[in-house]
């Protein structure tokens, strides 16, 4: 299977389960912004439908299965969803997460979006630069400043200002049609040659370069990274149904006492492997050491989620009243995910994973404890 349709089947799932985290444990959920009405600062919302249709003064931040911004948005638009649809002007940027994504209106700044399938409409303009990951890629509008896509299928009938960098799927397209205007350097990594209709009016010939060569780890390390991923999603989401208590348990511990927490991951991820090494030593320490090493692999396979369920409650407290009647599976799952994207971050993301996993280890041990000692 090729890399985009990968990605693009990926992406799709994600949108799937935030939109059944959002569903889950309540009945279908809409939250609206009618039109003719004005919601002075930031709006937050998570529902089976999102639908904003009126004025938003700041940013909206939202996740759902529908998601429609048909309104005015005077910041930033954040969506996770399936089917995204934005057609109102929004003053700021864009970023999206989606199966189905729709931008047919005026931003001011810039539009990153990850999706299945992305469409451009003809009254799309984009005020600063566009990224875009996809399985198929369509732009009809305006771009002021440069496009950076990567896709299985990208078709260009709109204008775009600022360079544009593109790379293809082995067995992707590049159709140029006739109403296409470019106004700086276009190139592209692709196997095969770019379509370009008569009256596309193009200040450079596309440039094709071929695939670099890349080691066996550049390689596979995209796919280990959405297979690991998708593991630490689907682990959240059944600890989140099967031992809900538990998982709410360790992370409002982990956000209570961060520090002192951190210090008992650390003593646990020291004294662990020391004590694993001087049982094994001895017969009769051996099962203790294969109990040990067990509940230490265990460890690094869950810390993840965790970590995740710890990031979503954050994020729950932060957002106030309103995020309180959120289901848990929506909470960890955003969570979860937002934790992954910070330690796939470079320089730094190991330093997050790492915190991240001593954290919620010492908050298990810190729950654990508690559990086994008698009530006074």
């Amino acid at each position: 299977m090729k890399r985009s349709y990968l990605l693009a089947a990926f992406v799709s799932f994600v949108a799937l389960v935030l939109a059944i985290g959002v569903q889950a444990g309540s009945e279908p959920r809409v939250l609206t912004v009618p039109a003719g009405e004005t919601v002075e600062g930031n709006f937050y919302g998570a529902g089976d439908s999102v639908q904003v249709n009126g004025t938003v003064a700041s940013d909206v931040i939202v996740a759902g299965g529908n998601v429609t911004v048909t309104g005015d948005v005077g910041g930033d638009v954040l969506v996770a969803g399936g089917d995204v649809r934005i057609t109102g002007t929004v003053g700021g940027s864009i970023r999206v997460v989606g199966g189905t994504v729709l931008i047919d209106g005026a931003v001011g700044r810039n539009v990153t979006v990850a999706a299945g399938k992305l469409t451009f409409g003809p009254a799309s303009t984009v005020g600063g630069h566009v990224t875009v990951a996809a399985g198929e890629f369509d732009l009809a509008g305006g771009i002021d400043g440069s496009l950076t896509a990567a896709a299985g299928k990208v078709t260009l009938s709109g204008e775009v200002q600022g360079p544009i960098r593109l790379w293809l799927d082995r067995a992707g397209s590049l159709s140029i049609l006739g109403t296409a205007v470019t106004g700086s350097t276009f190139s592209y990594v692709g196997s095969g040659t770019a379509s370009v209709a008569s009256g596309a009016k193009l200040s450079q010939a596309p440039v094709r370069s071929s695939y670099p060569v890349r080691s066996e780890r550049h390689r596979f390390g995209w796919m280990w990274f959405l297979a690991s991923l998708f593991g630490s999603l689907v682990t959240v989401m059944v600890l989140a149904v099967l031992l809900p208590k538990s998982l709410t348990a360790v992370a409002d511990e982990a956000l209570a006492r961060p520090l002192v927490n951190l210090g008992w991951g650390g003593v646990w991820g020291i004294v662990a492997p020391v004590a694993m090494v001087a049982l094994s030593i001895v017969i009769i320490g051996l099962p203790v050491a294969f109990l040990l090493g067990l509940m230490y692999v265990a460890g690094f396979l869950l810390a993840p989620a965790f970590v995740g369920a710890a990031v979503g409650r954050f994020t729950q407290v932060r957002l106030g009243e309103a995020a309180r009647s959120y289901p848990l599976l929506a909470v960890v799952i955003f969570g979860t995910l937002l934790f992954r994207l910070a330690a796939a971050l470079p320089l730094i993301g190991w330093l997050v994973s790492l915190l991240g996993t001593l954290l919620v280890w010492g908050a298990v041990l810190v729950v654990l404890r508690r559990s086994f000692t008698p009530s006074r």
